[in-house]
């Protein structure tokens, strides 16, 4: 998705800004196409959605993302050199954790973030779906409004204490794709 560059983009008359969700390993090897897509929006801004969801090498192995810290690490320093914008997504919940590894994982996620200049940072809450297999489901833990109001507080004191104007976002649903509005995209591999 990342190497395809959008069709008039910069002539979209209602955006004042463009958002692209990527892997930390695709802000990597994209660098070039990152940089040539920010040029071609001729002053708007161009933001990245970042799955950072667990800083910790552990969880993001046996959740099986198929990337590790450093390339997280790698990619936020892309992004800021670059001056890109990047909402980072943490994960509260997961795959055979507890409440308390849960909660500290996604405070640890959310202060990486912070002290990395994220703009915005999403806590995305974990949840089983009926799509799901019944045994993996009940390897899910799905927090609490309780996890989510413990995690956001101590998230905002942190950012208070550090100064930081990061945005907050939480999401606890399967996000609604219905009124979802693609813009047409060319990729020059195609020309």
């Amino acid at each position: 998705v990342i190497a395809c560059m959008p069709t008039d983009i910069s002539e979209h008359p209602s955006c004042n800004a463009y958002e692209i969700e990527v892997r930390a390993d695709d802000v990597v090897q994209f660098r070039s196409e990152l940089r040539m897509i920010q040029r071609n929006l001729n002053g708007k801004k161009l933001r990245v959605r970042l799955g950072v969801e667990y800083f910790d090498d552990e969880l993001l192995k046996s959740h099986k993302k198929g990337v590790n810290t450093d390339q997280v690490k790698q990619a936020i320093q892309i992004l800021n050199d670059l001056n890109i914008e990047w909402n980072g997504y943490a994960m509260l919940g997961g795959l055979d954790m507890e409440r308390k590894g849960a909660v500290v994982a996604a405070v640890e996620t959310g202060k990486f973030m912070l002290d990395n200049g994220a703009y915005k940072i999403s806590i995305n809450g974990m949840f089983v779906s009926p799509k799901l297999h019944k045994d993996f489901g009940d390897r899910i833990y799905v927090p609490s409004y309780d996890d989510l109001v413990e995690v956001m507080q101590t998230l905002s004191e942190y950012k208070n204490e550090i100064g930081a104007s990061t945005l907050f976002k939480v999401g606890f649903q399967e996000e609604d794709t219905d009124n979802f509005r693609q813009l047409p995209y060319h990729s020059p591999e195609l020309d």
